[in-house]
């Protein structure tokens, strides 16, 4: 948009095949959304599914379907090129992973989660026609980690 805003939407699924040394296996599939306004504001949907799994053993591990939204706030810190930053918070709005044993509900984990995520990357040009970005993003409260993401634009 004319000053810099803009919206970006996300779909995306994945299917893992889970494989453990001398037990069956079993899939997890993934399919989400987001909705992102910039200045940063995002609405995200996710829904996972865990194959019912039987490990050596004979106990029957279950897990119900999960439904999740959150949002996320932020500020992005950045130019066209070069290097940027960010910080956002994102809360979970709703959504709990529920899991039996033999048909025992066991305690949900539930995804009313507090997250502070703190960003650094890099955005350059290889040519004209392919662009790149590397962002690394640290996160703090309920979730304690570090991610990388890469990515490469091809403009025709």
């Amino acid at each position: 948009m004319s000053r810099g805003q803009y919206i970006d939407y996300v779909l995306q699924g994945s299917n893992f095949d889970n494989k453990m040394a001398n037990q069956p296996s079993y899939a997890t599939k993934t399919f989400g959304g987001a909705l992102t306004v910039n200045p940063y504001i995002r609405f995200k949907y996710d829904k996972i599914s865990v194959d019912d799994f039987t490990p050596t053993g004979g106990n029957v591990l279950r897990t119900d379907d999960e439904n999740a939204f959150s949002a996320k706030i932020g500020v992005n810190l950045f130019t066209n090129y070069g290097l940027y930053g960010g910080l956002a918070y994102s809360r979970g709005l709703s959504g709990s992973l529920d899991t039996y044993i033999n048909g025992v509900a066991m305690p949900s984990d539930d995804n009313d989660t507090n997250v502070i995520y703190l960003n650094l990357g890099y955005k350059g040009n290889v040519n004209e026609n392919t662009l790149f970005d590397v962002n690394f993003e640290k996160t703090f409260c309920d979730y304690d980690g570090w991610t990388m993401e890469g990515r490469v634009d091809f403009l025709l």
